[in-house]
């Protein structure tokens, strides 16, 4: 009985320093798995936010570009294709040769009557996007295909040819042209002179299709024709 009393406290210690022992190895164990987190996982972390950064401002970058990169060019070319020269319309000012291009190219879309009503579609387009808002050009252009009915097919095809174009001002021109109007087995031409005014303006565009309609941003103000009557000799 003495013995057993004797080795009590040897026993005790022995109980207390295991124990001890399993909380020491139990803080070991916490420390390690903070260790592991510090190490491993918080890089981890940090690289994936780093990428999804990373992507959105790459995202940004490409939507950024993507609205800058429409640049319009004007080139002149002669009847086999070679190129004559090529012109920024985003400069101060514009070859003359290409202001008369435009102004030819209106009068032609917007008298033409074509039996492609997509393509009719698409002059109308071209021809609105051309025009001023709210210009007298613009309360003509309502009126005249309010009247044309171009997009009926039972509307008479028409075309036109351009004979001459004069230069009047830095911003109008005069121009002289046929209208031939398809009428059953037979043919009906007409002569016409047109006054076009234009300004030019500094647009955004946002998209392409914008660029395609009128890529020198210039907008008609102002047109005025008149039928030219033939005198009998």
């Amino acid at each position: 009985m003495n013995d057993i009393k004797k080795n009590l406290p040897t026993i005790y210690k022995e109980k207390k320093n295991k124990k001890q022992a399993k909380i020491a190895t139990g803080m070991k164990f916490t420390d390690l798995a903070i260790k592991a987190l510090r190490t491993e996982l918080v890089p981890a972390f940090m690289g994936l936010l780093g990428m999804a950064l990373g992507f959105i401002s790459l995202a940004y970058c490409i939507d950024l570009s993507g609205k800058t990169q429409f640049r319009p060019y004007v080139v002149t070319v002669d009847k086999q294709g070679s190129v004559l020269f090529l012109e920024n319309p985003n400069q101060d000012s514009l070859n003359s040769k290409v202001k008369a291009s435009f102004v030819c190219e209106y009068v032609d879309r917007l008298y033409a009557v074509s039996e492609d009503k997509a393509l009719q579609r698409r002059f109308i387009n071209e021809i609105y996007a051309k025009t001023s808002l709210g210009s007298e050009a613009s309360v003509f252009i309502d009126n005249f295909y309010t009247k044309a009915n171009v997009m009926s097919y039972e509307t008479a095809l028409r075309n036109t040819a351009i004979e001459s174009v004069v230069s009047l001002s830095d911003n109008t021109f005069e121009v002289t042209f046929k209208l031939m109007t398809k009428q059953k087995e037979q043919t009906l031409t007409e002569r016409y002179k047109a006054f076009v005014s234009y300004k030019r303006l500094n647009v955004a565009y946002d998209n392409l299709e914008e660029v395609r309609l009128n890529p020198l941003g210039l907008f008609v103000n102002e047109f005025n024709v008149n039928k030219i009557i033939e005198v009998a000799s």
